[in-house]
């Protein structure tokens, strides 16, 4: 990782636990800001995207793919903009399945980093567990209690959790390997 990752993932990091905490002192307008948030860097990575394909990626082998997959997170920016206009337990659960998502994925590498038998693959999954069980927990006590103030406070503190990970991964000191 290089220093610009490093302090890119030190930022995110203070920025996410910002959310995170605006979500527990006013779970009211707290996800209307993080919908928001996520909307816009949807579009934004969509757009980055679509500009690489054009420029570069059209003449790369499966460079159709990420024309592709630049349109769908395009599509689920702009679907995240049009969710202010539908009940806040809407926007949460949207949340909540983009969380739980990003679990499935951490788990997923971790395995697969187990496979090839790579050091610190535990960590990863356990990042992972434990993204899922946070939407799982939100979603169940949105559910049983029709609330999406608590499903706004659990998924507050998922983000918070989250930036810590990405704060300790950024100071974690990478393995570089070179071949002669």
């Amino acid at each position: 990782m290089s220093k610009f990752q490093r302090i890119l993932n030190i930022v995110s990091g203070l920025f996410f636990l910002g959310c995170g905490m605006l979500m527990l002192i006013s779970p009211n307008k707290g996800y209307y800001f993080v919908a928001l948030i996520l909307s816009l860097s949807l579009i934004l990575w969509g757009i980055r995207l679509l500009v690489y394909y054009v420029t570069m990626a059209r003449y790369m082998v499966g460079g159709k793919f990420i024309l592709f997959f630049g349109l769908i997170i395009l599509d689920c920016g702009l679907f995240t903009v049009t969710l202010a206009s539908v009940p806040p337990m809407y926007v949460v659960l949207y949340l909540l399945v983009v969380h739980a998502f990003g679990g499935l994925v951490d788990i997923l590498r971790g395995n697969e980093a187990r496979r090839l038998e790579a050091p610190k693959w535990q960590r990863s999954i356990a990042f992972g567990a434990i993204n899922i069980i946070i939407a799982l927990v939100a979603l169940g006590c949105g559910i049983l209690r029709n609330s999406p103030d608590v499903v706004v406070v659990i998924y507050g503190l998922g983000m918070i959790y989250s930036a810590f990970g990405r704060i300790i991964s950024a100071f974690r000191r990478t393995e570089i390997i070179y071949i002669a």
